[in-house]
Formats: structure tokens, sequence, C-alpha cells
């Protein structure tokens, strides 16, 4: 605009008791730059009218920030889990939140049914979102999103855990999401942990030992096979009837892989494989570090042959 936007806040709390919580006081004004020509300056009308919607915005998102710090002492209402909702939908939870994530994929109990799929993966779905609800009773979004608070004697404020599910981009496979708030990281690994252990009681969930890497799976033109892949290899079978559910069975029970998709014509299976070949030197004296690699195994099933893809991934950071 040819100008320069200043936004200044102060604070004043409102407790000896806790000090996060107060009244925040906004001013907004604009400098003119003056070494551009009059024509390239904005008129005031213009110039009012940006910063209109600009302050709007910006007040749009400290209301719904501002509800986040909280006395211990307050309950948690329908309204306030539609604020945390609507700091989800407006994109500012990780301005306040630090999160961590993980993979899980339904495959464990079903190696006999390469169909799987439909109505009896949305049980399995909902018996893994009935384990994470337990974990955090409050529903913020449906088989979506659920909030714990935390009553722990060594915070001043309420202090939450937000866990969320993410559809990745199989059916079969799903991200985990866990944000917290006024927690520090010693005790929020102790939720984040005992979480992973309660899904992976579920008989039907295994839980990836690293993040998924999607670009290990579905190849683009945008980078070279070499920088994501350390190993392809493909070769053609006989279209025998027989032998697809043999070869899927084999894949399951012999290889321990895990059915992440099964649509019509493609059928993927992946693992992750150690690597312990990586050491680092610590205080004089080499540590080995256990890596996984990504193994894929892909089936691509026509009328004419059957193509097996294996791909074995690098490194995944």
């Amino acid at each position: 605009m040819g100008s320069v936007i200043n936004y200044e806040v102060m604070f004043e709390a409102s407790s000896l008791r806790c000090r996060q919580i107060g009244r925040a006081y906004c001013r907004i004004y604009v400098v003119q730059q003056s070494d551009l020509l009059i024509g390239d300056m904005l008129n005031d009308s213009e110039i009012n009218s940006t910063l209109t919607k600009l302050a709007r915005s910006v007040k749009e998102s400290d209301f719904v920030e501002s509800f986040l710090c909280r006395e211990k002492s307050k309950n948690v209402t329908d309204e306030y889990l539609e604020n945390v909702e609507s700091l989800e939908r407006l994109g500012y939870l990780n301005h306040h939140f630090r999160s961590e994530s993980f993979d899980v994929v339904f495959c464990d109990g079903f190696h006999k049914v390469i169909s799987f799929e439909g109505k009896e993966l949305a049980k399995e779905y909902q018996k893994l979102t009935n384990t994470i609800e337990k974990f955090c009773p409050y529903v913020i979004t449906n088989n979506k999103m659920y909030l714990k608070v935390l009553d722990l004697p060594k915070y001043t404020i309420q202090s939450m855990i937000l866990v969320s599910v993410t559809k990745q981009l199989f059916s079969r496979m799903y991200t985990i999401s866990i944000s917290f708030f006024a927690i520090d990281t010693k005790d929020f690994q102790k939720f984040f942990v005992q979480l992973k252990k309660e899904l992976s009681s579920i008989e039907s969930v295994s839980i990836l030992p690293k993040r998924f890497d999607p670009r290990q799976v579905v190849r683009t033109g945008s980078r070279p096979m070499s920088d994501i892949f350390r190993h392809c290899e493909s070769w053609q079978l006989r279209n025998d009837p027989e032998l697809l559910p043999l070869v899927c069975r084999r894949r399951l029970e012999i290889g321990k892989f895990m059915l992440c998709n099964n649509s019509r014509g493609c059928i993927l299976f992946m693992k992750y494989v150690a690597d312990n070949s990586r050491s680092i030197l610590d205080e004089s004296a080499v540590v080995s570090l256990k890596e996984f690699r990504l193994l894929t195994y892909e089936i691509d099933n026509t009328d004419q042959n059957i193509v097996v893809r294996l791909h074995m991934g690098k490194i995944c950071e």
C-alpha cells in the first residue's frame, strides 16, 4: 500500500495467582513511506478500507485465541468446544499448541480377509475413535477431534491435550495428531506414550515405527527416483485366479507385511525394516541408531497379467 502498518499490544494481568490471564489492548495505525512518489501511494479511503479488513481479521483471531487461557476451576462448556473447533478451522491451532503425530494401519487380525473393506473397516475405525474418546472425554468433532483437560497442580492455568484423526492416502491408514497446551514436554511425553499403548491394544491396529512418507509410494516426476528409493524392482506373474490369493497370504503371514490398500486392480503391502548400520560418536563412544526403511510390495492386476513392483525407500528422517 506504500505504507507501514504498526500493530501494538499492551497486556494487563488481572490476577496475581495467574499472570497469564488478563486483558490485552490493541492499537493499529499507519505510517506512509515518504520516499515513494505521490502517484504510487494509495488515497486515504483505500488505506482505510484495507486496514479495516486487516483489523477485522486480527480481531477475529484474537477473540478466538483469548478463550485458551482459562482458570483451572472453569468447566468445559459446549461454547468452549466450539471455540477450539473454530481455532482449528481457521488455522490458528499451531500458533499455541505444540504437536506430535504418528500413523496407524488396520491390518492385524485380517490376514485371511483380503477383501476387508466397507462396513468391517468402519467397525474397526469406530473401535479406534472409541479408545481415543476414553482417553479424551470431550468430543469437539465427531470421529475426528477430541479434548482432554488436565488437572496438574504444577501449572497455573488450565492445561489441555487435543487428539485428532486424519485419513492418510490409503483406506486403512490414519494419522493421529496430539497437540498440547500449557504443559511441558516431559509431562506431555507420558500422555503421548499412554495413548499409543492404549491404541496398540486394539487387535486390528498397528502403529508404524516412523511417520509415513507418501513420496515413497506416490512417485511423481518432480523428483528423481534415486532421491527417494534405495532399491526398485518389478516382474510379471502368470494371470492365474488362484495365484493372487496365495501371493497375498504369503506377504501377510510369512512376510509380515501390512495390507494398506486394496482398490480395484491394485493391492499395496508395506512394512518397515530395521537398519542398524548408522552410528554416531557420543562422548567418545560409538552408539548405534536403529533406523527404519519403508519396503513396499505393490500388485497391479489387469485382465492380461499381474505386475509386481518392489521398492525399498531411503532412511526415513
